[in-house]
């Protein structure tokens, strides 16, 4: 039975060894990419060329060079326009053939490219120095490598006499692929675009993921090749079978079962065959045998050759990428870890290669060149679902200057062969997708700038704990979308941290004020990332991504050595980090399996070593031992005391834990923590604690927090700060009671001696601001730029442009806010509601000036004013348009029925003559407002969320639920143009920039974008909103953009200067203009542009809007009037 066995593995490895390169021993080596095909070409391949390199380019004193090899064919080279390809060399010998096939020969043709290929330095024929010892390596790296290219473009500039038209694009696969994205992010001014065809740009260490994904693709025969190592595994435990063995693998001797490197080693190259064949499924690579097989496996002893070497010196200097199998659950068993690969970097290369060293290094090389987070632009990102390397690939990607294309059920580099007839339609249909990629760089339909963002509102106060103070006391610290704030308490300037690739879930601030921590969420299956900020240069120091899914908390110990994090329900480990040496030293599973996840974490003062975790009914205090590198966890011995923990404090001299509980009570710990750390005590409980009511009889005088106990805080004279999860904020003193014989397990011990409720549930939550959905947002139009309004449940903002703070709140309680427009005169805030109500208010003091109730019998949802200041448009959720007078008293003029669902805008014309109005139907309507007719309806099969007129009015823009941006004529409603708005998610908002030159577009991808309208192309690119961004506005002046999602934040962002439309003379009404010429004492009591004078140096002012009354039909309606 066990030699049938054999035989199946055997026959599988067969099949498997058809697609493996070479490999040797503990080192998977797949060679670059090997040839495009095994056609002969040998008559047209072209003649080695070599080009006199530096041997140090970052050394001027160093004078040595060497000769680098290189290929040419310019056969279809356009030398006036046609653009230079430039395949990079990797970890391998340069293949000729790539000069003459290949999915890039055929772009090549196309475009009329010039095309150059450049071997990597220390492969193939292109040696720096004689011998290859530790000493010569020290000029092979990354960096060096993209010297070199820049060195040889150079040349090549001069050679071939290429002007600026000649455009540089970088291709390459694997490594090489890696290369060609860094190359372009770190010299654009060389290389126009890149194509990377499976280039991972996550260098790691503990490349485990390798293996699921080689698992995953094999899983018809999965149980099989499990079964078949398994069978090895017992063979090796015995004499007879470490002999059978021998004989089938033909090795010299028997496997040294003693020899743990020994045992490695042969499974490690076991599994790099079914690596092998999944890396390079159905890519037309060179075939090899058995017999190839069972040679390298019987020359055990040889040392790696030349090539290999380098490879296995960049490894252990740069990236890592160790392919491992740690566990025995795993289809390969636990026979190579981590250290089986770090080990070989100490023997070969010498003590200072160790497992720290490793790790330092993959750390730098992300920081170099940002991991996934890459600043790349005009970069396409080409990966395959069955390649394990996108593991470590960008294979998603918001920004349009960052396409990428992630292709199901191909292999690794699969576009970049020639193309057959049997390939698949995915990957048929992603080179079209490259071809156009380049037809675009090439027409000058990429480069995108970025949109900085100047201020950020709306903090969401969702994080526990999300909300510190710099422990200098002149800084406050928070989280917002994928952003770290850090705001000035004294002069309200921000700064923003900037790394992670998704909404940040939880972070820290170390106890001396020079770290912060943060963690984020990722998508379900995937990583998370925990970051390491230096407080001085507000910089990335370094990261991890240990958990999956989401990152629950993050803290520092007390002596700032080791920073702890907390995965959620997805991953439910905790894992240390040592702060000092960069590098994760332990794990473990957060809480038992008969308790709930673990929450949130809190470090002891005094021990530098201890911390605690909490959570649902579980409590536990963990020490950590960096010698053994494990953690101790001992759980607090509560009895028959069940709760959700919440909120935990340490005392300052490390003796008692105060928990808050979601049951509104304090959970009073004593920690029994011992002198030795090698002992670990069991916390004792000491009590359950609540506030002490004294009017009422004893059993009855308890009176828990509603809602929980959200956050607590000690203060150092021995009070407690308790924040409920019903709004109360408590200042409370612990009494000297005792509480023996009570009856209720929680005691009335907390005296209360300031007791607060704060306004609205939603409004506070742990003492954190707690803003509502935003809706719309506007600018002031034609002629004031300094003011900007927002609306939102219950309340209307206006915010100061210059000051970036809030000026004016209108509260409406219990009512929500879809629409807000300033008057064209300045003199009121005009806004719609879901109560079906028109309101207006005075922009300096808030006042109501006129209302109009039930304007729509199902509630307003747009709503929009004309240039003339007299006539205002409303849209309803039951499909009406209707028109007002609002000149003197609100008067309802008409009413447009066409629209059989919500209208989501309504917008006039620059005459006051049109509106047109965009609804969920899959309509847009132009509405003659003076016979009240419809002229036209503009068709699409979309969900239109937004219709804006050219400030000519010559034009439409409309978008929707398609993703897709419409041009429409106003005189005969045809599409002019359509153009992708979105990569993916619908988009929800437009508004045009000074008369009309360019836009701006927002949506559910998270994004704003900056347009030019005549060539219908992004320019600019703003990236920072953590949720749906539902609206987005234009200034006047051109000169910023304002922003709002459904999460509340509203960001405001700086127009790149050469995007900026030059100020134009303001467009105001003929009143407006009238006032203006009488005379300063004519210009209204009220009027926005005294905004940001009035309110100079004076808090917020918040006004209340009075209930109206009064109800209408549909045929007219009464209003309210202040």
């Amino acid at each position: 039975m066990v030699k049938i066995r054999i035989l199946v593995v055997l026959c599988v490895w067969f099949v498997a060894i058809e697609a493996r390169r070479s490999f040797w021993p503990g080192r998977p080596f797949h060679e670059f990419y090997g040839d495009p095909t095994n056609n002969s070409w040998e008559e047209q391949l072209p003649a080695d060329e070599w080009f006199e390199q530096q041997l140090d380019p970052f050394d001027a004193t160093n004078n040595k060079t060497w000769k680098q090899r290189y290929f040419t064919n310019a056969d279809y080279f356009r030398p006036k326009d046609g653009p230079v390809f430039l395949m990079i060399g990797g970890e391998g010998t340069a293949s000729p053939k790539w000069m003459v096939e290949g999915a890039w020969i055929k772009y090549a043709k196309e475009f009329g490219a010039l095309c150059f290929q450049l071997e990597h330095r220390f492969y193939g024929k292109s040696h720096p120095t004689s011998n290859v010892t530790t000493d010569d390596l020290v000029f092979l790296s990354s960096e060096v490598a993209l010297a070199d290219l820049t060195f040889f473009i150079v040349e090549m500039r001069r050679k071939y006499h290429l002007t600026p038209a000649n455009r540089w694009i970088a291709f390459g696969g694997s490594y090489p692929g890696s290369l060609a994205a860094w190359l372009r992010e770190k010299y654009p001014h060389l290389v126009y675009g890149a194509v990377s065809s499976s280039g991972p740009l996550l260098a790691k260490v503990d490349f485990r993921e390798y293996y699921d994904v080689v698992s995953q693709a094999i899983s018809d025969c999965r149980g099989s090749v499990r079964d078949s190592i398994r069978q090895i595994e017992l063979l090796m435990k015995t004499d007879i079978g470490r002999l059978t063995l021998r004989d089938q693998f033909h090795l010299c001797d028997s496997l040294d079962t003693a020899n743990d490197l020994d045992i490695a080693n042969f499974f490690e190259n076991l599994a790099s065959i079914f690596a092998g064949v999944v890396q390079y499924n159905g890519t037309p690579r060179s075939k090899h045998n058995v017999d190839e097989f069972c040679q390298i496996m019987n020359d055990q002893t040889r040392g790696p050759p030349y090539s290999r070497l380098a490879w296995t010196y960049q490894t252990c200097k740069e990236f890592g990428f160790y392919q491992t199998s740690d566990n025995s659950s795993l289809i390969f068993g636990d026979h190579f870890p981590v250290d089986f690969f770090t080990r070989q970097c100490t023997d070969i290369f010498g003590d200072r290669f160790t497992s720290s060293s490793v790790e330092k290094s993959v750390h730098n090389i992300n920081v170099q060149y940002g991991a996934l987070d890459t600043k790349a632009t005009n970069v396409i990102y080409v990966h395959g679902s069955v390649d394990p390397w996108h593991t470590l690939g960008l294979t998603d990607s918001n920004d349009i200057a960052v396409r990428t294309i992630f292709i199901h059920g191909t292999a690794h580099c699969a576009n970049m062969y020639e193309p057959r007839d049997e390939d698949l339609p995915q990957l048929k249909q992603a080179r079209i997708k490259i071809r156009d990629f380049i037809a675009d760089l090439l027409s000058n339909r990429i480069y995108l700038q970025k949109l900085e963002p100047i201020a950020i509102f709306g903090f969401d106060g969702k994080m526990p704990g999300g909300l510190k103070v710099h422990p200098n006391r002149k800084f406050m610290i928070f989280a917002i979308g994928n952003k770290i704030s850090v705001t000035n308490i004294h002069t309200d300037g921000q700064e923003f941290l900037s790394g992670h690739t998704n909404t940040i879930s939880a972070f820290d601030v170390a106890p001396s004020g020079q770290l912060l921590a943060s963690g984020q969420i990722s998508h379900m299956g995937f990583r998370s990332y925990v970051i390491l900020w230096d407080w001085e240069t507000r910089k990335e120091r370094a990261r991890h991504d240990l958990h999956r899914v989401r990152v629950e908390s993050v803290r520092f110990t007390g002596s700032e050595r080791f920073l702890v994090s907390l995965g959620g329900a997805d991953c439910g480990m905790i894992i240390v980090w040592d702060v000092e040496k960069n590098t994760a030293i332990c794990g473990a599973s957060a809480a038992r399996e008969t308790t709930g996840a673990a929450l949130r974490l809190e470090a002891l003062k005094i021990r530098g070593d201890a911390f605690v975790s909490i959570g649902r009914r579980t409590l536990r205090l963990w020490t950590i031992d960096s010698e053994a590198r494990r953690l101790r966890a001992a759980d607090v011995a509560v009895g028959k005391l069940r709760r959700d923990y919440t909120a935990a404090r340490v005392d300052n001299n490390d003796e008692t834990l105060l928990v808050g509980t979601m049951s509104g009570d304090v959970v009073k710990v004593k920690l029994n923590l011992p002198d030795d750390p090698e002992k670990v005590a069991s916390p004792t409980l000491l009590g359950c604690y609540a506030r002490h009511h004294p009017r009422k009889s004893s059993g009855q005088d308890c009176s828990r927090y509603s809602n929980g106990v959200r956050e607590l805080w000690l203060l150092d004279n021995g009070q407690i700060l308790i924040g409920g999860g019903d709004g109360t904020v408590d200042l409370v003193q612990e009494r000297n009671v005792s509480f023996r014989n009570y009856q209720n397990p929680t005691w009335p011990q907390y005296k209360s001696e300031l007791f607060m409720i704060l306004p609205s549930l939603s409004e506070f939550c742990c003492f954190q601001e707690n803003p509502p959905e935003f809706f719309l947002i506007d600018v002031l139009c034609s002629n004031f730029s300094g003011v900007f309004a927002t609306a939102s449940f219950e309340s209307l903002r206006v915010w100061s442009v210059k000051r970036m703070q809030e000026l004016l709140r209108i509260m409406v309680p219990n009512f929500t806010a879809s629409g807000v427009v300033f008057s064209r005169d300045g003199k009121s805030l005009l806004s719609a509601w879901n109560d079906g109500a028109l309101r207006a208010f005075t922009p300096l003091t808030g006042r109501l000036a006129f209302a109009i109730p039930s304007a729509h019998n199902k509630g307003c949802s747009a709503i929009a004013t004309a240039a003339s200041g007299g006539l205002l448009v409303s849209g309803g959720l039951e499909g009406q348009v209707r028109v007002w007078n609002v000149a003197r008293t609100p008067t309802l003029l008409g009413v447009l029925k066409e629209h059989t669902a919500a209208v989501t805008s309504v917008d006039f014309n620059r005459f006051d003559t049109e509106v047109v109005s965009a609804s969920r139907d899959g309509s847009c309507i132009i509405w003659d407002i003076i016979n009240f007719s419809r002229k036209h309806v503009l068709l699409a099969n979309t969900q239109f969320s937004c219709a804006r007129y050219l400030p000519s009015g010559i034009q439409i823009l409309a978008t929707g639920s398609d993703r897709r941006i419409t041009y429409w004529e106003v005189f005969d409603a045809s599409l002019v143009r359509d153009v992708e708005g979105s990569v993916k998610g619908s988009i929800n908002s437009l508004s045009f920039a000074g008369d009309g030159d360019f836009f701006a577009s927002a949506g559910s991808d998270q994004l704003v974008r900056f347009w030019d309208y005549n060539l219908g192309l992004p320019l600019a690119l703003g990236r920072g909103h953590a949720s749906e961004v539902l609206v987005v506005t234009c200034s006047p002046c051109g000169g910023f953009i304002v922003s709002g999602s459904a999460d509340g934040a509203v960001f405001v962002w700086s127009v790149p200067e050469t995007l900026r439309v030059p100020a134009t003379p303001a467009e105001v009404s003929s009143e407006v203009a009238r006032t203006k010429t009488r005379g300063r004492q004519e210009v209204p009591k009220e009027n926005v542009s005294q905004l940001n004078g009035k309110t100079s140096g004076k808090k917020l002012q918040i006004s209340e809007c009075p209930p109206i009354e009064g109800r209408s039909g549909s045929g007219s309606s009464k209003s309210s009037k202040s």
